[in-house]
């Protein structure tokens, strides 16, 4: 349990709180140049086959549009059509009186990840997702 003064387990036994630990040292990857630098060309090159591919799918879904199917020599290859996701942020700017009048506040159960992180730090540390990214990356 977490109070306002203290932090205890199930049996109420009290927990220390520390301060998060210290951040380790940098870790040289001097000897992974290559590996950094095609790392970046194949970011690069990613990014671009994602745009194509974006591309690609925009215009074959333009072609199916209402038919719903595509086919290649008479078989189909391709659907096209409603999926269960609902564009709401788009729907509430184009309809907000119709989008206000279908709005309902929702209650719900969240982890408060920064009362744990400030809490119980190692434990928090172990459970962080970790990303790979260039430094200076907002990722």
């Amino acid at each position: 349990m977490i109070t306002a003064d203290r932090v205890t387990d199930a049996q109420n036994t009290p927990i220390k709180v520390d301060e998060l630990p210290e951040k380790p040292a940098p870790v040289s990857l001097d000897d992974m140049a290559d590996d950094l630098a095609n790392l970046r060309i194949v970011d690069s090159m990613i990014a671009t086959w994602e745009a194509t591919r974006k591309e690609i799918r925009e215009r074959i879904a333009a072609r199916i549009g209402e038919a719903g199917e595509g086919t290649l020599n008479g078989r189909p290859v391709f659907a096209y059509g409603p999926t269960a996701k609902f564009a709401g942020k788009e729907f509430s700017k184009d309809y907000p009186e119709i989008a206000e009048q279908f709005t309902a506040a929702k209650v719900q159960q969240v982890l408060d990840t920064e009362q744990l992180r400030r809490a119980l730090p190692d434990l928090y540390r172990k459970y962080q997702v970790r990303s790979l990214r260039p430094v200076g990356s907002k990722s």
